[in-house]
């Protein structure tokens, strides 16, 4: 699925995508990375984009 579809589906219901999405699984979307580097609290942090 594609990054665009995956971040609609919480949109729409947060909860439902969590069930089907989150929890530690394994989850494989296409996109394009625009950033790979530590977040504010320096964590590992990667953006994903559709365009």
């Amino acid at each position: 699925m594609n990054v665009k579809e995956l971040f609609d589906t919480f949109v729409k219901d947060g909860n439902a995508a969590f069930e089907l999405y989150g929890g530690g699984k394994i989850v494989e979307i296409q996109g394009y990375v625009t950033y790979v580097r530590p977040d504010a609290y320096a964590l590992p942090s990667i953006e994903i984009s559709d365009k």
